[in-house]
């Protein structure tokens, strides 16, 4: 990817980049020891930074910590910080990620409400039902759009309450009787969770919830998932609702950078990957910073990093009160092997893997009912973590 010019800052932010609690420690250990000047680069890469811990359960704001950040730095108001808010109709009754299906699909009609529905696998076990989202089910375009065409006779008679549109294959725009300031989460922040927690179940819903088993019906026996099936993959059963807030006109933030190599790997358990991912982001982050207009106290300041986990956010700036004057190393990439980390995370991780019931996020239920508790500070009081002079692994591990 070409490098985009740098103007006066800029600012990174990492997706999935801090570890679930039950494994901090133990990856901790595993990324210092990946290889031998691992230390010295994070020490290098953190150690001047100043650190903000921000609680951000999906439970509260119906999208990942992830998703939270795309909203901010593209206008929306999140928090009671943001400067110049972007104003969106129908959101202050609703969850921030109520905003984001009209960031996704581009609509800007501020007058109306934008749901939209995504197809989705539900797997149900003997404890729960869990949902993998659309972007974890590997469906082609072609398969999208035969299950669309199946259930294209559901709707569109005189008298029904619902009017599906597709957006892209795999994705629908709801307009309906759909009941006002509905608290619902994005597929993203619910995935692995129980859909119990989640699925709204009052006398309001129940014209959805009977097109929705009609779309269970009419996809259970179809071709395509019979053919899913008999390849192992998860069947396509059903789509997931959310939104509700109106469509609004994104004020992207300039110089803003994402890195989503980590996701994957940590969506999927493969913590041997996420470290390897890990230590090349480290390179990249010290190349980039090294490469930043200026010099000294001027390069500290035009830098910031923003890390999600699954349910929390650290952002890391310079200290302007100080001089951030500091020379950085020549990069060496790490020496660490696939084989030398996986030997690691064996050792290092045998005893607490399953604590995260398989290593998928979503273990704790959340209430979107009630205000949980967190050992981080609420989203929005002024309560959010300061860490001036901590080392990384205060926050890395949660402290």
């Amino acid at each position: 990817m070409a490098r985009k010019p740098y103007n006066t800052g800029m600012k990174w932010i990492v997706t999935h980049a801090l570890p679930p609690a039950a494994l901090a420690q133990s990856l901790e250990q595993a990324l210092l020891n990946s290889s031998d000047n691992m230390p010295a680069r994070l020490a290098e890469l953190f150690g001047p930074l100043h650190a903000r811990m921000l609680a951000s359960p999906v439970s509260e704001y119906g999208c990942t910590p992830a998703e939270r950040l795309l909203l901010q730095t593209n206008g929306c108001r999140i928090s009671t910080d943001d400067t110049e808010p972007q104003g969106i109709k129908g959101a202050p009754a609703l969850p921030p990620g109520s905003a984001l299906p009209a960031l996704e699909y581009g609509i800007r009609d501020p007058d109306e409400p934008v749901w939209i529905a995504q197809a989705c696998a539900t797997l149900i076990s003997a404890e729960r039902a869990t949902l993998l989202p659309l972007s974890d089910l590997q469906a082609s375009e072609e398969d999208l759009r035969a299950l669309h065409e199946a259930i294209t006779p559901l709707q569109g008679q005189p008298g029904d309450p619902f009017e599906l549109e597709m957006l892209t294959p795999g994705s629908w725009r709801v307009r309906g009787n759909l009941p006002e300031h509905a608290w619902l989460a994005s597929p993203g922040a619910v995935r692995g969770q129980d859909l119990g927690d989640w699925w709204p179940t009052d006398d309001a819903w129940r014209p959805w919830r009977r097109l929705l088993n009609e779309i269970q019906m009419c996809w259970h026996d179809h071709p395509v998932n019979e053919r899913r099936s008999q390849q192992g993959m998860p069947t396509i059963n059903g789509v997931w609702l959310y939104g509700g807030a109106n469509g609004w006109t994104p004020r992207p933030e300039a110089d803003v950078q994402w890195i989503t190599e980590l996701t994957r790997p940590a969506q999927n358990g493969d913590w041997a990957e996420w470290l390897c991912g890990y230590a090349r982001i480290v390179e990249q982050l010290l190349r980039e910073k090294e490469a930043m207009p200026g010099t000294g106290h001027n390069v500290q300041n035009d830098f910031e990093l923003i890390l999600t986990g699954d349910d929390r956010i650290v952002s890391l700036h310079t200290d302007a009160s100080k001089n951030g004057q500091r020379t950085l190393g020549q990069s060496t990439p790490p020496q660490a092997t696939m084989h030398r980390v996986s030997s690691l995370i064996t050792h290092l991780l045998k005893n607490t893997l399953s604590r995260l019931r398989g290593g998928q996020p979503g273990t704790t239920r959340p209430d979107p009912h009630r205000q949980q508790s967190s050992p981080v500070s609420s989203s929005d009081s002024p309560l959010t973590r300061q860490h001036p002079q901590q080392t990384w692994s205060h926050w890395w591990n949660n402290v």
